[in-house]
């Protein structure tokens, strides 16, 4: 199966306006792409991107490395926790959160491939 699917805000008060996704699922697995923008309105909220086409199963989550258009500097990892269809961003280096602040006004690129 293929299709597209439309980001949206998982919690806070950023404006996610999807500028291209897709997923394809072959049995129970899903890979899923997206390219979007953030608006520059966003608070101290962690980053969650929600809309997921399909939710990961309860047992495992699964992450990637995201391209963000100003993250000052730091590696962010996108992360699909289990019994969830919201991404998460994540300091790669800290794993500490980062809030919609931290990359408000930008734009993410990411790929994730998880288990339904």
């Amino acid at each position: 199966e293929e299709g597209t699917w439309t980001p949206t805000n998982g919690g806070g008060t950023v404006t996610v306006t999807n500028v291209h996704s897709r997923y394809t699922k072959i049995g129970r697995q899903v890979s899923i792409g997206c390219y979007c923008n953030l608006s520059a309105d966003g608070d101290g909220t962690q980053i969650a991107i929600g809309g997921l086409p399909f939710a990961v199963v309860p047992t495992g989550y699964a992450s990637s490395i995201l391209q963000a258009g100003d993250s000052n500097g730091k590696a962010l990892v996108a992360r699909v926790e289990q019994n969830s269809s919201i991404i998460y961003l994540y300091n790669a280096i800290s794993q500490g959160q980062i809030n919609e602040d931290e990359v408000e006004g930008s734009h993410l690129i990411f790929q994730i491939t998880y288990n339904v």
